[in-house]
């Protein structure tokens, strides 16, 4: 359970960095209750289900990218961006394939090192997302909701630590 709870929020804020982009630029995702189904690595760790709380606004992030590059595809949208936070380099690439006004699958690949001498991770996850309507009135912006557990947390209350992001869980 632990695990599983652990890989969906690890899922969660892979998801939220692949659409870290100027909200000037381009409104990636419409604004409501979205249901995900995340799938991480290969071959993937079991399937994992989350209900998010989407607001207008995207996420805000510390992270300082010297590329964001958005493309309009006819089937959607690639995201590449390569963004720095302290001593750790991040380089993401995304395809997104549908509407993302209410279903799209995004297949994105996340490149991590801390420091030149850091061990480079790779992580690659699958998305598959269902926009199911307006949030519930209980529910804010940032919320995010563990299936079939009901573990609460909201991205906007994460927190940087030593380079780690702190999530509390509700």
């Amino acid at each position: 359970m632990i695990k599983n709870t652990f890989s969906s929020c690890l899922a969660t804020v892979a998801l939220l960095s692949a659409f870290d982009v100027h909200a000037d630029e381009i409104s990636i995702r419409k604004a409501g209750l979205w249901e995900m189904k995340e799938r991480l690595g290969d071959p993937p760790v079991p399937e994992t289900m989350t209900h998010q709380c989407i607001g207008e606004a995207l996420p805000s992030t510390k992270e300082v990218c010297s590329r964001n590059d958005i493309r309009k595809t006819a089937t959607g949208y690639i995201v590449d961006s390569v963004c720095s936070s302290g001593d750790l380099s991040t380089t993401r690439h995304s395809e997104i394939v549908g509407d993302t006004n209410s279903q799209y699958i995004a297949t994105s690949t996340t490149r991590r090192q801390r420091g030149s001498s850091g061990v480079p991770i790779e992580l690659t996850m699958t998305t598959e997302a269902k926009w199911l309507g307006d949030c519930k009135p209980d529910q804010k912006p940032g919320d995010i909701i563990m299936m079939p557990s009901g573990l609460k947390m909201n991205i906007n209350d994460a927190r940087e630590h030593d380079g780690k992001l702190i999530l509390r869980l509700k």
